[in-house]
């Protein structure tokens, strides 16, 4: 049952200024644009904002959201202005006629950045130097006569639209993933205030005695999970290594590495080009296994462990939370421990830039003597292989996955076990302790507390809208 159903029958009660609730539109079967979504995810944040900057949310629920959320304000206007604003955009600029060619191999480090960079642009902006662009004039890009450089745009604009288009996607989900957890944490100590009103305060002092017992528990249990989630990413840790050393010296690895699909058999290089091609071909391999299929598993498996744990204990929190405010408060449907963000995807380049050795630094006499005594790119290829194994060792590879792995894995424990969750069983405690000796006070700010009433509503009302529509 939502919210607003209810608390439908107290409505009656909210004050003039609390009963002005914002009522959305006819429900549409079509799904909102990315722009349209941000535009809902506005009204929420506004909606919040006017919660927060009301003379009724008073010290006590703001001290109780800063446990939860320290600089709470802060946080919260700097997310809405990051979402209002369209500053992750690329700026691309060039003196030849065609920037995308200039983009495609004529500098190299350019090329990366864009890469790194288009990855999460949601806009760009196009700029060309029309003395070197062959008189191409803003008047005819517009009107779109054929050139070779509005060709080369229209292809550019092609190539970036489903970047554009995707990492709009991921700002709305990202944005509302926060707002609505925010959302919880701000609208907990009105809602369990308003809950209170209609207990005796006998019922009271039951409820959070009972409730304080099962929230030690839980406090106990967040630091069980984190001691066992710091062993159990050593392990992993270990694995990778162990893996990784594994497939460099099996006969199947060699293979791979120096005849990868797609590029010349070793055997069929230069001589005097094996020196340089074999340890290109070994590092590339290693990038190869770090982003492979084996790597991303053991990785998702180690991100599955951490949001079981932290699930379970965030849905125990939960229920404790719909106990003590009454009602299933908006908020996320996923406890605070499901908004880990690991970065499966980003990791194993992580990897490779821990990983990777520069196998640079090879005996110039090891290839001379065998190019001399054999004549055989082969055994001169698997010697230079096996001078490149001699650079990696079973420490150093542990050593870089810990870098790596370890230290994005130990951030994400930290922050839902060590941070999240510690900070909400905090908070509930200390709702708590202030509601199990006030009871009176809460009588004395009722007309207070349903005027929040209504602003809550008013926030609930704009996060279904949105959902609605997402």
């Amino acid at each position: 049952m939502s919210a607003s159903k209810q608390w439908g029958s107290d409505s009656k009660k909210l004050k003039d200024d609390s009963t002005d609730v914002w009522l959305p539109p006819k429900h549409s079967t079509e799904k909102a644009s990315p722009d349209e979504q941000i535009e809902h995810l506005r009204i929420m944040f506004e909606s919040v904002e006017d919660m927060l900057n009301s003379p009724d949310y008073d010290d006590e629920l703001k001290d109780e959201l800063s446990e939860t959320c320290p600089n709470y304000m802060d946080v919260f206007l700097t997310s809405k202005r990051d979402l209002l604003r369209n500053d992750c955009g690329i700026v691309v600029t060039g003196k030849r006629h065609s920037l995308w060619t200039h983009l495609e191999g004529e500098n190299k480090r350019l090329d990366k950045s864009y890469w790194i960079f288009s990855a999460h642009a949601v806009s760009f902006v196009f700029v060309v130097n029309v003395r070197n662009a062959g008189g191409i004039h803003e008047d005819r890009v517009k009107k779109g006569l054929k050139t070779s450089f509005t060709d080369e745009y229209n292809r550019f604009k092609t190539v970036l639209k489903a970047n554009i288009d995707r990492n709009k996607n991921k700002r709305v989900q990202f944005y509302y993933r926060f707002l609505e957890s925010f959302i919880r944490n701000a609208e907990r100590g009105a809602l369990t205030r308003l809950n209170m009103l209609k207990k005796s305060e006998e019922e009271q002092q039951q409820i959070i005695s009972k409730n304080n017992d099962k929230i030690n528990v839980l406090q106990f249990q967040c630091q069980e999970k984190s001691v066992e989630l710091e062993k159990y990413k050593t392990s992993v840790v270990s694995k990778l290594a162990e893996k990784l050393y594994s497939y460099l010296h099996s006969s199947n690895g060699r293979e791979e590495i120096l005849n990868p699909p797609g590029t010349k058999k070793i055997i069929d290089v230069s001589y005097f080009l094996l020196t340089d091609e074999v340890p290109s071909r070994f590092q590339n391999g290693i990038k190869r296994w770090c982003i492979g299929q084996e790597v991303k598993t053991i990785i998702e498996d180690a991100d599955a462990k951490l949001r079981s744990f932290s699930q379970a204990i965030g849905l125990r929190l939960r229920e404790i939370e719909i106990d003590m405010t009454g009602a299933y408060a908006s908020g996320p449907k996923n406890p605070d421990g499901a908004m880990i963000v690991l970065g499966i995807i980003l990791l194993p380049l992580t990897l490779v830039l821990a990983i990777v050795t520069v196998v640079l630094f090879l005996p110039i006499g090891l290839a001379v003597s065998v190019f001399i005594g054999s004549g055989m790119r082969r055994k001169l290829a698997d010697d230079l292989y096996d001078a490149c194994l001699k650079q990696i060792s079973l420490s150093g590879l542990m050593e870089g996955f810990e870098n790596s792995f370890g230290v994005e894995y130990g951030k994400a424990i930290s922050r839902v076990f060590d941070e999240s969750l510690p900070n909400v069983i905090d908070s509930l405690l200390t709702l708590n302790k202030r509601l199990l000796v006030r009871h009176n006070d809460i009588k004395q700010k009722e007309e207070s507390l349903m005027r929040l009433k209504g602003k809550i509503l008013k926030i609930q009302t704009a996060t279904e809208h949105f959902e609605r529509n997402i």
